[in-house]
């Protein structure tokens, strides 16, 4: 068998890089065992242009929004699924002085296609929002969940997806290419997330991952749009939401804890006034750096063995922009430098 790229890795940045590689039509093959509980599966999948306590405007929200939102809408068209929803923010306002603040910001050009509006009182019911709030436009969320089960269905059904373990003793590489098990390609692409950890390619890289809880709830007040105060409650539709997110560097395993929904459980109630049910409650580890910034690039090495890695917890943001970046770069182009794998060129030959 022959491909010129073979991608290790189905998660969301996988999955957008391999989309990507189809409609550019360049032969490719995915290597993924799929795993239920991996970051991709159970992640928010929000995108948000102003965040954070200081609400600040998102890293690259110029270039990652209009890329994100024309990358999912073919998404959708070629899997012939529906996981992209575009949907307001409303983040209430803690005191006057934030209120204030928005209200003279609001008039600054680089938020204009960014805020929808500014209300000075509340205009949510079972809202704690008695200081209104701003509504963010140009936001919403991915049903990863959907997207990537839809895409391992498409590339199951073109014959794109080898499903099983990569065995990293069975690649073998040379400078007209690499070999892994008879299947042969031009270049190889690590998009594994926390499967980097046993890669011994790539786990030089300072690597801090981060493990993420959410709740799913059941509530009869109906919500328009997403709500982002401590916490981000999703609308799913059916009077379902989601709930999220926790961080934690210490606890890395797939398991839910008792930590994770309290803590959750509290952010909500300091929120949301409704009654509500918690119905399900979900892990995943992100791949996060510790810059906080994606790893791009190639192996110091080995030129023809890439990495596409570190989305995060803004992986549905990212994963677009920087898949169609890593291609551009393959083919000669510069990946910026506060993603360029040669930022960390010198921990490679420390170690």
């Amino acid at each position: 068998m022959q491909a010129k790229v073979i991608v290790v890795g189905q998660g969301l940045a996988g999955t957008c890089l391999a989309l990507r590689l189809w409609e550019e039509e360049i032969p490719f093959r995915i290597i993924d065992k799929g795993h239920e509980s991996a970051a991709s599966h159970v992640a928010a999948g929000l995108y948000n242009p102003i965040t954070g306590k200081k609400m600040t405007l998102t890293w690259l929200a110029d270039e990652l929004f209009p890329e994100l939102n024309k990358f999912y809408r073919r998404a959708e068209h070629i899997l012939k699924e529906s996981f992209f929803h575009e949907k307001p923010i409303y983040r209430p306002f803690l005191n006057y002085t934030e209120q204030n603040t928005w209200m003279g910001q609001s008039a600054e050009p680089r938020y204009a296609d960014y805020i929808g509006a500014i209300n000075d009182t509340s205009i949510v019911d079972d809202v704690k929002n008695s200081f209104g709030g701003i509504t963010l436009k140009n936001a919403g969320f991915v049903d990863t969940a959907k997207f990537i089960a839809a895409a391992r269905q498409f590339f199951i059904e073109n014959e794109l997806l080898i499903s099983k373990a990569f065995d990293y003793s069975q690649l073998n590489i040379a400078n007209e290419g690499v070999d892994f098990q008879g299947l042969q390609a031009e270049k190889i692409i690590f998009a594994e997330g926390n499967g980097v950890a046993t890669n011994d390619l790539f786990n030089w890289l300072p690597f801090r991952p981060v493990k993420g809880e959410i709740l799913y709830i059941k509530m009869q007040k109906s919500l328009s749009a997403i709500i982002n105060r401590g916490v981000f409650v999703i609308p799913l539709g059916a009077q379902l939401y989601k709930v999220g997110a926790t961080y934690n560097w210490k606890d890395l395993s797939d398991s839910t804890t008792n930590e994770a929904r309290t803590e959750l459980v509290n952010k909500l109630e300091a929120l949301i006034e409704a009654p509500y049910d918690i119905v399900a409650q979900v892990s995943g580890v992100r791949p996060a750096t510790k810059d906080r910034r994606p790893i791009i690039g190639h192996h110091p090495e080995y030129k023809n063995v890439w990495i596409l890695n570190g989305l995060g917890a803004k992986g549905v943001s990212l994963a677009p922009f920087f898949s169609k970046m890593l291609l551009e770069s393959i083919n000669g182009s510069e990946v910026m430098p506060e993603v360029n794998i040669s930022r960390f060129y010198a921990l490679y030959h420390q170690s």
